[in-house]
């Protein structure tokens, strides 16, 4: 595939080295995964407005929403008018809504605080990707991945953490003020990071498709979010969904500067792959619904022992994907060849590694139970550095944000689409179980494993999914997809 010229690596004025940039741009992008926080305050904000807890899923959702809504739109922004001032608007943004946030204003005026706080994480992630990359040499591509990622894993490790100590020290609205120093400083640095360069073409912003582009996903995971809570509303936001996504289609096939560039989705192992990465993540995210339950209700494990084994999870994450990008770039194989071969294996892995933790008892070791976390972490972790790789691989090197955002994109979908599915199956199950007369724990156990194993099963599909997609493509391990 031919690339067009980087525009991002234009030289700074002053030489500054590589990892110190790096480091820039992952403390920048630490804003966002840092939000993990946030879940342990969930308790005390309810308290403070006199709320149900049921509407702590409107903190979640505003945020979440808008983010995936926008993740698209901001890699491609960044295409447009250069990574880094997307970068450092996304920071500004972010910066100036956990302020608002940490005011503890009105409940709506919170909501519509986290609303602004997407938009900003939609900039930062959508950027951050093609930034880092853009810092290194072609050939550094999978180390970077696998630096950025453990960065990225390492805000979901210490967010709980952080926000359980600031909360005791300082009230729940430090979950939100933390991170505004955080996002300041980032901010002063960034002019340290290369600025984009001069196009040789005019390049355009397609400003309707983009707002076509996120009515559909907004409103698509609106209606998902909704179709368990009764009547047909829920249909609303189905269609807008639908025709929001039949204008984007039409409209980005027809436009000269497209978004992204919809060809790429009728190659085989690339619509198979983005498919893969949603259910993947979709399965492996029943981990964070679910398993935070079952230690405090059926492990009878201290809160010590409970989260090291929450944290085994995360931290597994963040080790494959600094293993594998360290892997994908010492050139001892075709980076493209074994990512695709990590691609196929992973999922196999994870479902063993789901299938195990839905059958944990009420005497399950500890050692069982972080050999059986820190293995899907590392599964999943693989599987993403190794998505992340190949994703960044297709496009040119001028669509570096589009790329990255797509990885992100998919990602965050399959979360939020388990956020919503597997807990209402989750439900159904544990209800229908205690109607029958189970006991309340022996309820819960029943919904927990099933969960589980439907999600190892998920990820089985997943497997066969990406393997028969390449053999069918023609591709095996070791070559790149043609057009």
């Amino acid at each position: 595939m031919t690339s067009a010229p980087d525009p991002q690596n234009a030289a700074p004025k002053t030489p500054v080295h590589p990892v110190r940039r790096l480091l820039i741009v992952g403390l920048g992008v630490l804003v966002a995964p840092l939000d993990s926080s946030v879940n342990v305050a969930f308790p005390y904000i309810t308290d403070h407005y006199s709320v149900a807890a049921s509407d702590m899923r409107l903190i979640v959702v505003s945020f979440i929403l808008t983010t995936i809504s926008l993740l698209l739109i901001a890699g491609r922004a960044g295409d447009v008018w250069g990574y880094r001032r997307v970068f450092q608007s996304g920071l500004l943004i972010s910066a100036a809504a956990l302020a608002l946030d940490a005011a503890a204003p009105p409940f709506p005026v919170l909501l519509a605080a986290r609303v602004i706080q997407g938009i900003g994480a939609a900039l930062i992630v959508g950027s951050g990707p093609a930034l880092a990359i853009g810092l290194f040499a072609e050939n550094r591509r999978g180390q970077v991945i696998g630096v950025y990622g453990m960065m990225f894993a390492a805000g979901l490790v210490a967010g709980p953490y952080l926000g359980g100590l600031l909360i005791d020290g300082f009230g729940w609205e430090a979950v939100f003020w933390y991170r505004v120093p955080v996002a300041l400083a980032a901010l002063a640095l960034s002019p340290l990071l290369p600025a984009p360069g001069a196009r040789e073409e005019t390049v355009q912003f397609d400003f309707t498709g983009a707002g076509m582009l996120g009515a559909g996903i907004a409103g698509l995971f609106i209606a998902v979010n909704m179709i368990w809570t009764g009547g047909g509303v829920w249909l609303v936001f189905a269609a807008i969904s639908v025709l929001g996504f039949a204008f984007f289609i039409r409209r980005q096939s027809h436009h000269p500067q497209p978004i992204i560039d919809l060809s790429y989705f009728r190659r085989p192992w690339f619509s198979s792959l983005a498919a893969a990465s949603v259910l993947v993540n979709l399965a492996s995210f029943v981990i964070m619904l679910l398993t935070p339950f079952y230690l405090r209700r059926i492990s009878g494990l201290g809160a010590g022992d409970a989260g090291l084994i929450l944290a085994s999870y995360p931290l597994g994450i963040a080790i494959a994907f600094l293993a594998t990008g360290k892997i994908l770039g010492a050139g001892q194989l075709s980076a493209r060849a074994l990512a695709a071969r990590l691609l196929i294996l992973a999922p196999l892995v994870q479902g063993a590694g789901l299938w195990l933790i839905g059958g944990w008892g009420a005497v399950a070791s500890l050692g069982a139970m972080l050999a059986a976390m820190g293995l899907t972490g590392l599964t999943l972790g693989m599987f993403q550095a190794a998505y992340f790789y190949t994703v960044t691989d297709e496009f040119p090197r001028s669509d570096r944000g589009v790329a990255g955002s797509l990885v992100e994109m998919t990602r965050s979908m399959g979360f939020v689409t388990a956020a919503s599915l597997l807990f209402e199956l989750f439900r159904i199950i544990s209800k229908t179980a205690a109607a029958g007369g189970a006991a309340p724990d022996a309820a819960f156990q029943a919904g927990y494993q099933t969960t589980f194993h439907l999600a190892a099963a998920i990820s089985v599909v997943v497997f066969a999914l990406v393997l028969l997609a390449s053999k069918a493509q023609g591709t095996g391990a070791n070559t790149k997809p043609t057009g």
